[in-house]
Order: structure tokens, then C-alpha cells, then sequence
């Protein structure tokens, strides 16, 4: 389950569905998804990749929201 939320989330960007994509890293990094070690023992390298490259993509979204908000 977990890979295919991280693949509809690497969609939802290449669709620019940023807000999509948004939501979606955030569930996959509520703290509930995240203690579940041995499931995500089970995602492959390549879809971690994905993941933590989609959570610097929603970092920096998230960053220049705030800088604008600010200017």
C-alpha cells in the first residue's frame, strides 16, 4: 500500500497536482505510517528514492509558499 501511495504521489507531481502531491507525502509521513517499520522494510530502494525526493519537492513548495506569504 505504501508504494502505491508514493507512486500516486509522483504522479500527482508530474500531473502538477501539487496540493495532491502534498497531501500525500504527508500521510505517508503521519507518525502512525511511519512506525510501521517492517512494512516499510518491504518498499524497494528505488520507491524510498521517489519518497524522500517527493518530500524535498513538497519542502521547497511549502518554503516558497511561506517566502511569499512573507513578501
Amino acid at each position: 500500500m505504501l508504494v502505491v501511495l508514493i507512486s500516486c504521489a509522483s504522479r500527482a507531481r508530474a500531473q502538477g497536482a501539487i496540493n495532491c502531491t502534498m497531501e500525500l507525502v504527508a500521510a505517508l509521513n503521519n507518525g502512525a505510517v511511519q512506525r510501521l517499520k517492517k512494512t516499510w522494510d518491504l518498499v524497494s530502494r528505488k520507491d524510498k528514492q521517489t519518497f524522500e525526493e517527493l518530500e524535498e519537492f513538497v519542502s521547497s513548495k511549502v518554503r516558497d509558499k511561506c517566502f511569499s506569504i512573507l513578501h
